[in-house]
């Protein structure tokens, strides 16, 4: 396992795209994010343990925009 000290704002690069970001520490919380390609799975542990949890994911948020601009551009 690799350990790694990192400060809020500073962020973790991992072959394939994923970047993890360290936005905020307070108390024995670590607030992170984590942006990756569309096709990399990501579950909190204890979900990856009851796949049976883990809902359908939905369509793209650019699909919606994309449904919804004819009726922006009528309006």
């Amino acid at each position: 396992m690799l350990v790694l000290k990192r400060k809020p704002g500073e962020s973790v690069e991992i072959e394939g795209g994923v970047r993890l970001i360290i936005n905020r520490i307070s108390g024995g919380n670590v607030s992170i994010g984590i942006e990756a390609p569309a096709e990399v799975k990501i579950l909190r542990s204890e979900l990856a343990k009851h796949p049976e949890l883990v809902a359908t994911p939905s369509a793209p948020v650019r699909d919606h925009v994309t449904q919804f601009e004819p009726m922006r551009r009528a309006a």
